[in-house]
């Protein structure tokens, strides 16, 4: 009988001690699933913080430069701007701080008073990087202006995309929807930006280097830049008679202002193709050129930007016209 009760209070002591061990061992495990917890935790806590730490250098990194533009009856806006905001984003500011709504035709134009051009920028450029061109002591200034020939492309392809080898080429006009057609057609193209060239060629005055003297010679646009024939008013377009003048990949190309006076140019409607950083009117590698009239001026410089820019003046004016 005394052998029996001490084998059952043996076999309950065992039991409680079995019990008290799996509890202590469920509580082992749930502080060690607490412990991975709070370790996590504070991983994730420490590893935003270095984001955010991360972010504000970036940001005090972020070149910013105050503009002010001028417009047409000589007041100003003034904009704080950074170098990830582009020249299309710029333009609309300016548009809400002067109170006018945004419009294709509103541009934003740099004026370079010493060498006598300016330039439309497109939308797609950022705008600090363009201004970081310029020298400490420029007298480069911003204009923020009505300019409709920028976009003019979409709203008169025909103007530009058509052949001009006979008169009635050239006066052709088509409808809203031969419009689209053909914009479709050349903006379609497998060009190097995406599309191909106009068809444009035919005799410009080019100033001599260092002179005020100007020639008329032959000129071919091409996707890699502009081409003329040292032979005068030779209309050959075979390439051993060409001579590259400029090429597109560096350069852009600016409008004459007052030429005929400064330059002694044979006519008013002067183009110029340079690089952005030249700033001095002696540089050698600023290419000026003029134009019979001002609608073959306006062909060669819309047929230049195509070249240059390609799919991206289309994507630009998309998203004026569609915001």
């Amino acid at each position: 009988m005394l052998s029996s009760e001490s084998s059952a209070s043996s076999g309950a002591s065992a039991a409680r001690t079995d019990a008290s061990s799996k509890s202590s061992a469920s509580n082992a495990s749930s502080t060690g699933s607490s412990t991975i917890v709070a370790a996590d935790e504070a991983a994730r806590l420490k590893a935003e913080k270095i984001r955010l730490a991360l972010e504000k250098m970036r940001e005090a990194n972020v070149k910013k430069l105050y503009i002010k533009a001028f417009t047409t009856d000589g007041s100003t806006k003034s904009l704080l701007v950074d170098e990830k905001m582009a020249v299309g984003s710029v333009t609309r500011m300016l548009s809400d701080k002067n109170h006018v709504r945004m419009e294709p035709k509103w541009v934003l134009v740099e004026h370079l008073p010493d060498l006598y051009m300016e330039r439309v920028y497109e939308d797609h450029e950022m705008l600090v990087d363009q201004l970081m061109l310029w020298t400490r002591d420029s007298r480069n200034t911003l204009l923020f202006v009505e300019r409709p020939e920028k976009y003019s492309l979409f709203s008169r392809p025909e103007d530009y995309l058509l052949s001009f080898n006979s008169s009635s080429e050239r006066d052709r006009h088509l409808d809203d929807d031969g419009r689209l057609a053909l914009l479709e057609e050349f903006f379609s193209g497998t060009g190097g930006n995406g599309v191909g060239v106009p068809e444009i060629e035919g005799p410009l005055y080019l100033k001599a280097e260092g002179k005020k003297a100007w020639k008329r010679f032959y000129f071919v646009l091409r996707a890699s830049g502009i081409y003329y024939s040292p032979k005068g008013k030779s209309s050959s377009k075979s390439s051993k008679d060409l001579v590259c003048l400029a090429t597109f990949d560096v350069n852009q190309v600016y409008t004459a202002v007052s030429w005929r006076k400064k330059f002694k140019a044979p006519t008013e409607f002067g183009f110029a193709i340079k690089h952005p950083k030249l700033q001095s009117r002696s540089s050698k590698f600023i290419k000026y050129l003029c134009a019979e009239d001002e609608r073959t001026m306006a062909r060669w410089v819309m047929g230049i930007r195509i070249a240059k820019h390609g799919r991206a003046l289309m994507d630009n004016y998309r998203a004026l016209v569609e915001e």
